[in-house]
C-alpha cells in the first residue's frame, strides 16, 4: 500500500494517474525492479522491516529478478481485481434473479 501510494505520487509528474491508468503501474513494475534489484527492499518494505533476498547467498537478487518480480506483482494484482470485480458482477446478478 505504501508503494502504491508513492506511485501515485510519483506519476503525478509525468501523466494523470486518473485518466491514464497505465502510469502509477508502469513507475509501481519500475520501482520494484530498481529498488529490489538494488537495495532488496522497495521503500514499503523498508518501512515495514521486509527484504526479498536472494535463496542461495541471502544478497540481492539482481534487478533483472526485481524486474520480473515487479511485473508478477502487478499481473497478480490485475488478476485478483479482474476475479473481485467478476464476482461482485456474478453477486449483483444472483440478487436481481
Amino acid at each position: 500500500m505504501i508503494d502504491w501510494v508513492l506511485c501515485l505520487l510519483v506519476s503525478n509528474f509525468f501523466a494523470d494517474p486518473v485518466r491514464d491508468g497505465w502510469a502509477p503501474v508502469l513507475v509501481l513494475v519500475v520501482e520494484y525492479g530498481i529498488f529490489l534489484g538494488l537495495f532488496a527492499q522497495t521503500p514499503g518494505m523498508y518501512i515495514t522491516k521486509i527484504r526479498c533476498v536472494n535463496w542461495h547467498d541471502g544478497g540481492r537478487i539482481g534487478l533483472l529478478r526485481g524486474l520480473i518480480r515487479g511485473r508478477s506483482r502487478m499481473t497478480t494484482a490485475l488478476l485478483v481485481t479482474a476475479a473481485a470485480i467478476a464476482g461482485f458482477a456474478v453477486i449483483g446478478v444472483l440478487l436481481e434473479g
